[in-house]
């Protein structure tokens, strides 16, 4: 009995997994679709947004001088995106972001990506708490802790925002 118990518990927390924890929503001011809550790359090529995402992505050459210096300050760093896909920023930005990403091998779940509604909300509350005011916003996590961010555009490049946050003279 117990051994069933166990077998239906699995399968109903592999439901719950499994299940997406994003919509597509009907944009108010737009009335064209909108992504709201949080999302992987793979799920995003699945869907009408791939085509914005697909040619940002093909689109954009990395610093490689840039990203490589990036490389000893990647240990322990986890990254949030917070993006709307109504906003032009984020269709720009995360994209580009990702290929930079991509060239830098960051495991895809040190990765979190959000999208929200015109109001900054996720679907179940992924960015209470976190301030944002524009979008799209990455923030930097080293061991938990925020290091720092880029809001709506980068100041010089993502590579050398990215090195300019991470980069830890003290270390």
């Amino acid at each position: 009995m117990k051994l069933y118990v166990l077998l239906f518990l699995f399968i109903i927390s592999s439901d719950i997994f499994t299940q997406s924890a994003y919509e597509i929503q009907t944009d108010e001011n737009s009335g064209k679709p909108m992504l709201v809550g949080t999302i992987t790359r793979e799920e995003i090529q699945k869907t009408v947004f791939n085509e914005w995402w697909s040619e940002e992505y093909a689109n954009y050459e990395v610093d490689v001088i840039g990203a490589d210096q990036l490389i000893p300050y990647l240990e322990n760093v986890k990254i949030k995106i917070v993006a709307a896909s109504w906003c032009s920023d984020s269709r720009e930005l995360v994209p580009r972001l990702y290929k930079v990403l991509d060239y830098l091998t960051l495991p895809e779940e040190d990765i979190e990506l959000i999208f929200v509604n015109r109001d900054k909300t996720g679907l179940a509350g992924e960015v209470n708490g976190l301030a944002i005011d524009f979008v799209p916003t990455i923030i930097f996590y080293t061991n938990d802790t925020e290091s720092g961010r880029i809001v709506e555009m980068p100041f010089e490049s993502i590579e050398l925002d990215m090195l300019s946050i991470l980069y830890d003279p003290l270390e």
